[in-house]
């Protein structure tokens, strides 16, 4: 007796939406290493380049690490229908990261042109994908975007770790190195121990809050989507 077989889409096969992110992904690492490509240029041109003071910035190596995450996770989204854990951390990592780069920085950028290179016709554009785009993309997506696994708790603790971690390795080496915190966002004058203090201590509340509402998000789209399969 013959049988027939309907063949069927495996469900591991990746959804249309979670193709849609990773060619997102993909562009937004693209347009990312044009962006530090130019501005390195721009810089070169403009006075003698210091390549370990400008990488030294919390702000470019999040940008170099942003390139790497993100290529690794957009070529990985087009197999299987989520994140998995380690790809999820790491993106949560990067979301927090984002975060504290957008909430420190008081003025429109961590290195405006002129404090960069000292040329005031210094190229804007790839200062904002850098400074602003970036975070922002970094954290929408993560908004946005439920395909993920399930994230643990020390995920975010760790998240969290990796500003002030940065901060404490730069005063630490900052009298042995050209490390330093970038005063163009905003940091108060040291006399003014007060203000400095509250200033940190806003900028700490305001990681917290963060943190907590990137878990939470992370919780509400797998409850949402226990197996975190999205129907296209």
């Amino acid at each position: 007796m013959r049988k027939t077989f309907v063949d069927h889409p495996s469900k591991d096969l990746p959804s249309r939406f979670r193709l849609a992110t990773s060619a997102l992904s993909m562009v937004v690492a693209v347009v990312l290493t044009v962006a530090l490509g130019v501005k390195i240029m721009d810089l070169v041109a403009g006075k003698p380049f210091d390549a370990e003071r400008y990488f030294s910035y919390f702000s470019l190596l999040l940008a170099v690490v942003s390139v790497l995450v993100l290529l690794v996770s957009a070529l990985l989204g087009t197999r299987g229908t989520r994140d998995g854990p380690r790809v999820a951390s790491a993106r949560a990592v990067l979301a927090l990261s984002g975060a504290a780069v957008l909430i420190t920085h008081t003025s429109l950028f961590s290195l405006a042109p002129g404090v960069a290179s000292g040329d005031l016709g210094a190229q804007i554009w790839p200062d904002t994908i850098i400074h602003v785009v970036l975070p922002s993309y970094l954290i929408g997506e993560w908004i946005l975007n439920p395909l993920r696994a399930r994230i643990s708790r020390w995920t975010i603790v760790v998240a969290l770790l990796v500003p002030f971690a940065w901060l404490l390795a730069v005063f630490t080496l900052s009298p042995f190195t050209v490390w330093s915190v970038d005063q163009a966002i905003g940091l108060p004058a040291a006399e003014d121990a007060m203000v400095q203090n509250f200033y940190f201590l806003t900028i700490i509340v305001l990681l917290l809050v963060t943190s907590l509402l990137l878990l939470m998000a992370n919780r509400v789209h797998y409850r949402l989507f226990p197996k975190n399969v999205f129907e296209s």
